[in-house]
């Protein structure tokens, strides 16, 4: 069947590509160099009579029947001067802006800041307000249908998006906060990714930067500090030289995260008893990292370039503590007063990153080839002292140890067919995890798991321009042969081989000021490695959490549609998920008085609505940016004595503003409201208040900045209940997130690399 499948589609990809005859091609790109997409070609005689025309799709590319009498190209693009160019000089058009055309469409708002553009709302950046924000972190708080949640973007309806700078995947949000918003060209963000990403992934954010030209040395200097009870910090050099085609980079940034959670926590489980364990619990962390980045980039020519970039990750120390309190009764009868003081220990360590790529053009067609290999590990030690003042006291010690291997390649095609544009290619993984688990005293089993991973993917996508919009479509075949050690031992009943095939197809359209676009897509959502361990991890005296190697994966139908008129946008999506993961709780085996949480599946599917509007308008110096979401699940859980009902909608309101001071001078003040609601079996039962404020500066033509802002200044409450059919648990949260901060950016002939690579096997690196 495998074979079969991948045979069809390399059948389909070279019949494609044999379809190209006699067609006059090329690519229309901006000041920047950037794809214009949706621009019109029009062939024409030497006399200027019109022969045919075309619209340039995402890529910029465009293709025209060939006819002998024509002679010449016209080509206009709005905000743009015409160009007009003869048949033997149309490989790279580049369109000059129109400055005179663009100052009158500002005034008059006929440009809108954010439209579609294929699979994206693409908002522009540069030249605009939001350039003023301060990092690329701000930026995206402020686009429509994105929103901020306990530190992770996500983006309405569909979760956590994959964050790309310049086709690059972020690992780390910090890389965020180095990027200046004045470094910022565009930010697309897509709610249909095609074929060509991994079938998990549900949304997309991709930035593109603003393209610096000239040879020589160019630094960037970023530093941060946060104060709240304790203090974090953040201190980034990027440095870069440029000669002629050649690049060398690097980067380094230190991070000192220092935090701190007080939670009151009540647990109830119905064994043979009623089990209600009342706690007081305040947690703690420090962590001190150095990830550093060395990378060399050639760019022979327009038409090919190479590089290599390695990157080491240094965990330099890392420690954890908590501190319990807890009151325990059974069947209402106090049965135990206890104190917990744990320490945890994460020993130094080092991760490497390396990837390779290289990108190129034979004739019309683009090779895009990228080869990673990952090597990490991760250890930790914790002891806990339990006192207890109607039980033993005892001590407990444990140690965790993980190792992760990952080698993963990805190869696109890409070739202009008709009017239109297609890509196919194929990515391969293999990982190799790693991990031990051990408890000397035997409260809890320790054990020794090994997951061993290949992964096959094959992929095509397919656009066509219409002249009044574009059509994309899209096909992904993924197996996925998963093998599953428990002491060496290969365990078959656990292991399993997976063939899925995931569609999508998209549609948008633009008639005067309206756009919209509807889409169809099948995705999925993977276990992590962590949740299909088979090992017990120890929590406290009276809870464990243990993995589930029979986890199988979420499978989600997405049908959505959104649509811009000027400076509105508005969304809707319909969702339905099928093994939803969850994370009940039961009575430990042989321990009828100890919680056990264990992940699994939800047999029954359900489905999801979710809706929004935003606007951002701009009124003389004021940018408003004002967001409105519901979402609302219809999930009902079925237990044998009753059921759950969690259909609560979740109400989200988010108003943004940004003030031009002049001078340099910029504020922002944003508040986000969210309300009480069901996600999944879990229910928040207070709403949330979230208000930061920020005054920037800027000096010496923006080369410095200088930032002092308030995050979280109403402190939001985040309270949680989720109930089962024998556990229950509730839990309020109260962490170190009102802090002020002052960020200094200092800059210097500040230049990017040209380096194109963009990885492999990126979700089989989420997932370790």
């Amino acid at each position: 069947m495998k074979k079969t499948i991948i045979t069809i589609i390399l059948c389909a990809v070279a019949s494609s590509f044999s379809l190209v005859a006699q067609t006059i091609t090329g690519k229309v790109v901006d000041e920047f160099d950037a794809p214009l997409a949706y621009t019109n070609v029009i062939l024409q005689t030497s006399d200027s009579t019109y022969l045919d025309g075309a619209v340039t799709d995402t890529t910029g590319r465009f293709i025209l029947p060939g006819r002998t009498d024509a002679v010449r190209l016209q080509v206009t693009f709005i905000g743009y001067k015409p160009e007009y160019r003869t048949l033997d000089n149309i490989e790279i058009i580049k369109l000059t802006p129109d400055t005179e055309v663009l100052g009158k469409a500002v005034v008059k708002a006929t440009l809108p800041k954010t439209e579609i553009k294929g699979d994206a709302f693409v908002t522009k950046i540069e030249n605009s307000v939001l350039s003023e924000a301060g990092s690329a972190n701000d930026v995206l708080t402020k686009l429509p249908g994105v929103t901020m949640k306990d530190d992770v973007f996500e983006v309405f309806g569909k979760g956590t998006p994959l964050i790309f700078i310049n086709g690059r995947q972020v690992r780390d949000n910090t890389e965020l906060e180095q990027l200046n918003s004045t470094d910022i060209k565009a930010v697309e963000v897509v709610q249909n990714p095609g074929a060509r990403y991994d079938a998990s992934v549900r949304s997309v954010i991709r930035i593109q930067t603003v393209k610096k030209q000239g040879d020589g040395f160019s630094f960037d200097l970023r530093s941060t500090t946060y104060q709240c009870e304790n203090t974090d910090l953040i201190e980034t050099v990027n440095m870069n030289y440029r000669y002629k085609g050649f690049d060398i980079f690097g980067t380094v940034n230190y991070t000192r995260n220092d935090w701190f959670q007080k939670s009151n926590i009540v647990e109830t489980l119905q064994g043979k008893q009623l089990l209600k364990v009342d706690q007081y619990a305040e947690f703690t962390g420090l962590s001190n990292n150095l990830s550093t980045t060395l990378g060399l980039n050639y760019q022979f020519n327009e038409n090919h370039s190479v590089g290599v970039r390695y990157r080491p990750d240094f965990l330099l120390s890392g420690k954890s503590g908590n501190h319990v309190l807890a009151d325990v009764t059974l069947d209402g009868v106090l049965d135990d007063v206890s104190e917990t003081k744990a320490e945890g220990y994460t020993e130094p360590k080092t991760d490497h990153q390396v990837n390779f790529y290289y990108n190129g053009n034979v004739g019309k067609l683009n090779i895009d080839f990228n080869a990673d290999i990952l090597n990490g590990k991760y250890s930790e030690i914790k002891r806990f002292d339990e006192f207890s003042e109607m039980q033993e006291d005892r001590v407990l010690n444990t140690s965790n140890y993980i190792t992760n291997e990952l080698y993963a390649s990805k190869l696109i095609f890409s070739y202009p067919i008709a009017k239109g544009s297609l890509s196919a290619g194929t990515e391969y993984s293999h990982t190799y995890r790693t991990d031990d688990y051990l408890n000397p005293e035997g409260y809890v089993a320790s054990s020794n798991t090994t997951i061993k991973e290949d992964n096959v993917n094959v992929f095509m996508d397919f656009s066509y321009p219409f002249s009044f919009g574009s059509l994309s479509a899209g096909l992904r075949y993924e197996h996925l042969d998963f093998n599953y050690y428990q002491d060496d031992v290969l365990k078959t009943d656990q292991s399993r081989v997976y063939d899925n095939i995931y569609p999508n197809i998209s549609f948008d359209a633009f008639a005067g000021d309206f756009q919209f676009m509807l889409s169809y897509a099948v995705s999925t959502q993977r276990p992590t490695y962590h949740q299909l361990r088979n090992s017990v991890i120890y929590l406290n005296k009276y809870s464990v959490d243990m993995g589930n190697p029979y986890l199988q994966p979420e499978i989600i139908h997405d049908l959505s549609f959104m649509t811009i008129w000027k400076y509105i946008q508005l969304g809707a999506s319909y969702q339905h998920t099928r093994n939803a993961i969850l994370q009940p709780g039961f009575p430990m085996d042989g321990n009828e008085n100890m919680i056990m949480t264990k992940t699994v599946n939800l047999e029954k599917g359900f489905p999801t609505m979710v809706a929004f509007v935003s606007a951002n308008p701009t009124i003389s110096f004021w940018s408003p940016n004002v967001g409105l979401s519901i979402e609302k699940q219809w999930l009902t859980i079925e237990y044998d004595l009753y059921t759950v009902e969690c259909n609560k909608p979740v109400v989200q309101f988010e108003f943004g503003n940004t003030f031009s001071l002049g001078k340099g001078y910029t504020l922002s003040a944003d508040y986000t409201f969210i309300s009480k609601g069901h996600w999944r079996d879990f229910c928040v039962v207070t709403e949330a208040h979230n208000f930061d404020i920020a005054l920037r500066k800027s000096f010496l033509n923006d080369a410095l900045t200088v930032e002092l802002r308030g995050h979280d200044l109403f402190l939001a409450k985040e309270d949680i209940n989720m109930q089962t059919q024998v556990y229950s648990i509730f839990q309020d949260y109260r962490r170190d997130r009102r802090k002020a901060s002052l960020t200094i950016r200092y800059r210097f002939n500040s230049t990017r690399s040209k380096y194109k690579g963009t990885g492999a096997g990126d979700l089989q690196k989420s997932r370790m």
